[in-house]
């Protein structure tokens, strides 16, 4: 009896800890647009100009693959794999079934030899029905149905309008 009473009285603080939850959820892939870029340990970092494709190399390395995207010239950048799968989060423990799918890729859009747009590919939450307390303030504790993350604002796909447009602005 005394185990039970503690474990009630101790169920307040465990919902102020940093996850705590109950729910089952797959995981989906998205789509992240970013101005502060990295490969491995090292960040390329520049704020006020577009980046050239030569530097965009020089911090990359040599892309996996080009293609054309509309005007658009695209350099890849393996990252390993993309995962999709299952999990269920219990009290604590997140047990997770990943299932690789396919490569994961940086994707570098140039227009006129400056790249105009970094997107990363992203592995989050894409269903989840139940309920998780995390620390951020972002997060949604209850959950039920398609979610796009915990933040609900998760892309699947970044819109390229520069890339389709007759003009030349390099605008984000």
């Amino acid at each position: 009896m005394k185990q039970i009473q503690k474990f009630i009285l101790s169920i307040p603080l465990l919902l102020c800890s940093n996850c705590l939850g109950l729910a089952v959820f797959t995981l989906g892939n998205f789509e992240v647009k970013q101005d502060k870029i990295w490969k491995s340990n090292h960040y390329c970092f520049k704020k006020e100009n577009l980046f050239s494709e030569n530097e965009i190399i020089d911090c990359f390395g040599t892309p996996s693959h080009i293609e054309l995207f509309e005007k658009c010239k695209v350099l890849y950048f393996s990252n390993g794999l993309k995962w999709t799968g299952l999990g269920v989060y219990a009290v604590f423990v997140p047990i997770v079934m990943p299932i690789p799918i396919s490569r994961s890729y940086t994707k570098a859009y140039i227009i006129s030899e400056k790249v105009i747009t970094i997107v990363f590919d992203n592995t989050e939450l894409n269903y989840m029905y139940g309920f998780i307390n995390t620390d951020n303030p972002n997060h949604k504790p209850y959950n039920f149905g398609e979610i796009n993350g915990l933040d609900r604002k998760q892309i699947k796909k970044i819109p390229l309008n520069q890339c389709l447009n007759s003009n030349d602005n390099l605008i984000n």
